[in-house]
């Protein structure tokens, strides 16, 4: 299991009253939305529930057999009434026992299937993460395991992916379900390391890690040319927002872009997705449709490719694609049901990124606050361009990231509002031009860096800004910020945009498909 057993049992109850409140939340959204827009459809209320099953079993457990029984109940009770309501209860509960049951099955199918000792023979799967000047730190996958072991070794020498090696060291249990979410239940640090001998050219017969090398060969590459073009910090930020990283950023200087809120331009999110789909509706404007679609398409997984294929990367992704398929059916999608339905998938393959894993809850929240809230931000303004729909786009994702965010890290930015609208009307900019110089310089060098001296003026902006409002003494506030302000703030947001919807004051969500940002 990974659930943490609690011994405590005002920390039972707890957990049982926040489980219960989680479950009232979830079934209070489709019902609002059955009766104020009138497409809470069956499917999406089931999917709803599935997660629901899934968060709850996460947080304690319920005996199965009183599940089977309260469903059996509601059954019963539909086919004497043959009320409607009831069974759409009767599908929800349906979703609940099947997420709270499935959550518990793949636990137990994801546990280790080996126990390491002191010494495993592995093959180097993926490249986790580096210090700039001190150690990386790899995925290595154990021969015939189900499971990878986090290995932190010197700078050099560099291991590839598919390297098989004897790794020998003090390896330790990983608990952190954050961790175990990904499949990593060891980790080692500093091992003594030794290729195999008959082993190293195993790795031309795995086509996997052989695509993979080569998208992580090609996002090392342009990194390289980034470094090239422009000094630090220039070349992190740079980097950040064309490729969406930022191990390579000072802890100072992640803190400012924290404080004043703009942290998301140098993650891989949705928002990254979202802001290359809204830069190439705008230059492809006058095309087909079809046209555009596959560029979209293109652009978006392209990105997610550049970036080496993380799985934040490839969720984030997806969820991008649901917004361009969404444009593409037309009038008669429904996009939060598809929102729902690519959501239900991920966490079917993988049920622990529900509750622990960050990325993907940003991601979910950004793209459903772009759907639902960009018709009513962008209903303000009546000229919009690449600038204008960059801020809406991301205001819109912020509107339901915020509360997350708030209750994650405990504080609160007092100054992101002013941070986003100053900096984040360049961003697009400054990714077209980070792209232009990097491609540039691969052809002629100087030409590089002289597209790349506008990139650089553009970054200078940024820092100076963040620099300045960091130092503002009321830029941000620690809060005690917990799950329950939360949730209650999560029903505030959804109360008002109901209401809104419900008495026609603003565009509906299908306004959003027709709209000139991503979909145009």
């Amino acid at each position: 299991m990974v659930s943490q057993a609690r011994d405590n049992p005002y920390d039972k109850l707890k957990s049982l009253v926040r489980g219960l409140f989680l479950v009232f939340s979830y079934l209070y959204f489709p019902f609002a939305c059955y009766t104020t827009l009138m497409k809470a459809k069956l499917f999406v209320f089931g999917m709803l529930n599935f997660a629901v099953g899934v968060a709850t079993r996460t947080f304690f457990e319920i005996p199965f057999d009183y599940l089977l029984i309260v469903f059996g109940l509601v059954i019963g009770i539909f086919f004497i009434k043959k009320d409607r309501k009831i069974f759409a209860l009767a599908m929800g509960l349906a979703g609940f026992i099947f997420g709270f049951f499935w959550l518990g099955f793949y636990e137990l199918k994801t546990q280790p299937n080996i126990n390491i000792t002191n010494e495993v023979v592995a093959k180097v799967w993926d490249l986790e993460g580096s210090n700039q000047f001190q150690s990386q730190t790899y995925l290595v996958k154990p021969i015939n395991s189900n499971f990878y072991v986090r290995t932190r070794t010197e700078k050099y020498p560099k291991y590839e992916l598919g390297d098989t090696l004897r790794v020998s060291g003090v390896f330790k249990k990983n608990n952190d379900p954050r961790a175990q979410k990904d499949h990593i239940y060891y980790s080692v640090d500093y091992p003594k390391i030794s290729y195999l001998e008959g082993f190293k050219k195993a790795k031309e017969y795995d086509y996997y890690l052989i695509l993979k090398q080569k998208m992580v060969s090609l996002s090392f590459d342009l990194n390289t040319k980034i470094d090239q073009i422009y000094p630090e910090p220039y070349s992190s930020l740079a980097s950040g927002v064309l490729l969406g990283g930022r191990s390579n950023f000072s802890k100072e200087t992640l803190n400012k872009f924290s404080v004043v809120g703009i942290i998301h331009i140098v993650a891989v999110s949705g928002y990254n997705v979202v802001i290359i789909a809204t830069i190439l509706g705008h230059i492809l404007k006058r095309a087909p449709r079809r046209f555009k679609f596959m560029a979209f398409a293109f652009g978006i997984w392209g990105f997610v490719l550049l970036t080496g294929a993380s799985s934040s990367a490839v969720r984030a992704g997806a969820m991008a694609s649901v917004l361009l398929l969404a444009r593409f059916v037309g009038r008669d999608y429904y996009p939060l049901g598809s929102v729902l339905f690519a959501s239900s998938v991920m966490i079917f393959s993988n049920p622990l990124i529900l509750v622990y894993d960050l990325g993907f809850q940003l991601s979910f929240l950004a793209v459903v606050g772009i759907i639902y809230f960009y018709p009513l931000l962008s209903s303000f303004v009546k000229n919009k361009g690449l600038i204008s729909e960059t801020l809406l786009v991301t205001l819109s994702a912020q509107v339901l990231t915020m509360p997350l965010i708030a209750y994650k890290f405990g504080m609160i930015s007092l100054v992101a509002p002013l941070a986003n609208i100053l900096i984040l009307p360049v961003i697009p900019y400054l990714m077209a031009t980070v792209a232009i110089s990097v491609v540039g310089s691969f052809l002629l060098p100087s030409f590089g860096i002289l597209v790349g001296f506008v990139g650089w003026v553009m970054m200078e902006y940024i820092f100076r800004t963040v620099d300045y409002l960091s130092k503002i003494s009321w830029s941000s506030v620690q809060s005690s910020f917990t799950f329950w302000h939360m949730i209650i703030i999560y029903f505030i947001i959804l109360d008002i945009r109901l209401m809104t919807l419900k008495h026609g004051k603003i565009k509906k969500e299908e306004d959003f498909l027709h709209s000139n940002s991503i979909a145009s």
